[in-house]
């Protein structure tokens, strides 16, 4: 799928062409592999971060050379900081989004059963209505 990368070995065997050509075919088919990262999923952009903030956190002691390597890591890590502030940011506008859609349409369910309640009332009272004018018509013909 072009998102991984991949190194097999394979061992050929002498004098068992159907081994290898058994082997052959199953690399030429590993190539038709196709995976679906998921790449928005907050969870793993977390992990992610945790793993770079650890990254950075080893080679801070190790790099003890000079004031250049520490202030660069610094550096690095205020950038990561604001980055994950950013994320969290943007994370809660879209929790918040989502909340807001569920509104609206718990919120459209609602209405609608409002609507058809306020129609089927409106149905029976014309019927009643209907009713109400055959009997007038009837009581007039009676009197006639």
């Amino acid at each position: 799928g072009g998102s991984i990368s991949a190194t097999v070995l394979l061992c050929l065997k002498q004098q068992q062409p159907s081994v290898s050509l058994a082997l052959l075919e199953f690399l030429d088919a590993f190539g038709k592999v196709e995976t679906n990262p998921v790449c928005c999923d907050h969870r793993v952009a977390g992990l992610t971060r945790a793993m770079r903030a650890e990254c950075l956190a080893k080679q801070g002691p190790a790099s003890v050379g000079g004031l250049g390597d520490r202030a660069g890591g610094e550096d690095a890590r205020r950038i990561i900081l604001e980055l994950e502030k950013r994320l969290k940011g943007a994370e809660r506008s879209r929790d918040d989004a989502m909340r807001n859609e569920e509104l609206k349409q718990h919120k459209a369910v609602d209405f609608r059963e409002r609507y058809a309640g306020a129609i089927q009332g409106q149905e029976s009272m014309h019927d009643r209505l209907v009713t109400s004018e055959e009997e007038h018509i009837r009581a007039c013909e009676a009197m006639v």
